[in-house]
């Protein structure tokens, strides 16, 4: 996982941090146009990793729902804390290491959305989910956005230099090299022309790469979308079970039968026959769902989800 003081010095001083922040008005329509979307994976307890300056926090949080935010960033953790005073909500945001935060409770949904994958190499996101075990309601789902720098790669983007016009300032990114003994794409970012920048790694992810590292760690996948906010995926996972039905924020539901051993199972994934696209829309399974999971033996059914 990135240092903290690195993650601190990029997003101060070359990243702008205000950009992930409660009160800015794109970040806030960005997550609730994703709470609409996505509305049957949120359930009443949400736990934010890479929370930032707390915009999921302000779009999800309402009567009966609880926020917990997580993130190394010290800067973002403040920005998030001071947009909930000034706004008037109720959220727990922590400062902590989000491989190893202490967690207490359950939660019905986990997020990792933003720029938050980029920063956890595969050995840090085994971690972090590792660490939400004895924490999840039986139903848990687990929503992740990412680049998927694999693509990007043969889409000839990330290569060299590239420049971005944000707040004022000119910014560029340079692409050293690579390490892939760690899985992570060295980079420097200067601002308007300074000589000295703000060395980087940006993990490297694919759906390749993340669906089966997930499974691993028994979640299943549900759902996956095109992202072209970050030029990459929403993938959505929930823990393996039985099928049971999904309603918004949190209403309790009882569970359905499971499919007959023999039922088709429609799959998120490219047909072995299909020769892959250079473009991913391509995607042969976008926005197709299949079936959610939640435990057997349970007479209250699903709670949360």
């Amino acid at each position: 996982m990135s240092d903290r003081s690195v993650l601190r010095l990029l997003y101060r001083s070359e990243d702008t941090y205000t950009g992930y922040s409660a009160g800015n008005p794109a970040a806030l329509a960005r997550f609730r146009k994703l709470l609409r979307a996505e509305r049957r994976s949120f359930g009443r307890r949400l736990l934010d990793l890479g929370c930032g300056g707390g915009a999921l926090a302000r779009a999800y949080v309402a009567p009966g729902r609880a926020y917990t935010g997580v993130d190394a960033n010290p800067d973002m953790i403040r920005e998030a804390k001071l947009a909930a005073q000034k706004f008037g909500y109720s959220a727990t945001f922590r400062l902590a290491d989000l491989r190893r935060v202490r967690l207490t409770g359950k939660y019905d949904t986990v997020t990792l959305l933003g720029n938050a994958l980029s920063h956890l190499t595969t050995r840090d996101l085994v971690r972090t989910v590792q660490n939400l075990r004895g924490h999840l309601s039986p139903a848990a789902r687990l929503l992740v956005d990412y680049r998927d720098t694999v693509q990007q790669f043969f889409d000839k983007q990330g290569h060299g230099s590239f420049t971005q016009h944000r707040g004022g300032h000119r910014w560029v990114s340079s692409t050293r090299g690579v390490d892939l003994q760690r899985g992570v794409i060295l980079v420097t970012i200067h601002r308007d022309g300074a000589r000295a920048g703000v060395a980087h790694g940006q993990a490297i992810w694919s759906p390749f790469v993340l669906e089966p590292l997930i499974s691993t760690q028994g979640w299943k996948l549900v759902r996956r979308r095109p992202d072209r906010t970050w030029h990459g995926w929403r993938d959505i996972y929930q823990l393996a079970g039985t099928v049971c039905a999904a309603l918004p924020y949190g209403r309790t539901v009882r569970p359905t039968a499971a499919p007959a051993a023999s039922a088709p199972i429609r799959s998120s994934v490219v047909p072995p026959t299909e020769a892959p696209r250079s473009k991913r829309t391509a995607f042969a399974g976008e926005g197709t769902e299949l079936p959610a999971e939640c435990p057997t033996g349970r007479s209250a059914g699903c709670t949360g989800i």
